[in-house]
């Protein structure tokens, strides 16, 4: 079962509490339906002659026509609504409110000055936020891309050599 967790994300502390299994998939769905086609069309957009992924070409037409494609699906108020739902369950412990005190900010309750107190003039930790909150409610995904991509600099290392100077660099230091 998956616990809340706390990360300090630029000034502020967040604690963000796991979905439950419907919401986290209903929320999956969403995310897949509007992310997904500009995804499959970004990756379309890189051409590999073999499995060496340093042969890897980049179609900027095809990248560029991922990005229409995204923005087109993600209009200001679909974005607006996927921010608070994925944000639903995370509290902001802020600055100092009125009394001195740190201030719990619920995002549950929607109020805009909720978001105002948390990231004006810090939109990008609102991206590492939500970074953070998806996480939580997907370690599983996290997992498999971790270990796509260790294998895959594994490959590179060995493609290249740097494996092995390396291994032969931490050998030399232990003797």
């Amino acid at each position: 079962m998956l616990v809340a967790q706390e990360k300090i994300i630029g000034e502020n502390t967040y604690k963000v509490t796991p979905f439950g299994a419907l919401e986290a998939i209903k929320i999956k769905a969403r995310m897949l339906q509007l992310f997904g086609p500009a995804i499959g069309k970004a990756l379309g957009g890189l051409a590999s002659s073999s499995s060496n992924l340093l042969n890897t070409t980049i179609d900027g037409d095809a990248i560029s026509s991922a990005f229409v494609l995204l923005f087109e699906q993600l209009d200001e108020n679909t974005f607006i609504q996927l921010l608070q739902r994925l944000l639903k369950n995370t509290i902001a412990i802020v600055g100092q409110g009125a009394s001195g005190q740190k201030q719990a900010i619920y995002f549950s309750e929607g109020k805009e000055e909720n978001y105002t107190l948390a990231f004006q003039g810090h939109l990008v930790d609102m991206y590492k936020v939500l970074f953070f909150v998806l996480q939580v409610n997907y370690p599983d995904f996290f997992d498999l891309i971790q270990n796509k991509l260790s294998g895959t600099l594994e490959r590179m290392q060995s493609l290249t050599g740097q494996k092995d100077n390396e291994s032969k660099n931490l050998q030399n230091l232990e003797k």
